[in-house]
């Protein structure tokens, strides 16, 4: 008799599948029928799994969509990535003007 295991990377005695996936509950915890590991948003069902700017995080856990942020940083925590806010520290300064512009205009 061979044993398939739903969940191979985590503990799962029971191999409960609630949703009807393949895939064990403890192993996709949004239930998109796309294995955590593999997941570009694991915590967000996105069966489509888009990345618009091909960083790995699926669009909707991607606090920048349209330039790569593939840390998802955001220092002033406005959900806005920091390489696409021109304000990333909210100092009232856009970032994206010359140095010696900043704060002149």
């Amino acid at each position: 008799m061979k044993c398939n295991d739903n969940c191979s990377n985590v503990v799962n005695r029971n191999q409960e599948v609630a949703d009807g996936d393949d895939f064990g509950n403890d192993c996709d915890d949004d239930n998109d029928g796309i294995n955590d590991l593999a997941d570009n948003c694991p915590t967000v069902i996105n069966p489509d799994q888009d990345d618009t700017d091909n960083d790995d995080i699926g669009n909707l856990c991607d606090n920048c969509t349209d330039t790569p942020n593939p840390d998802n940083s955001d220092h002033d925590n406005d959900g806005l990535g920091n390489l696409c806010n021109p304000d990333d520290d909210n100092d009232g300064v856009d970032r994206r003007q010359p140095e010696d512009l900043r704060g002149k205009l």
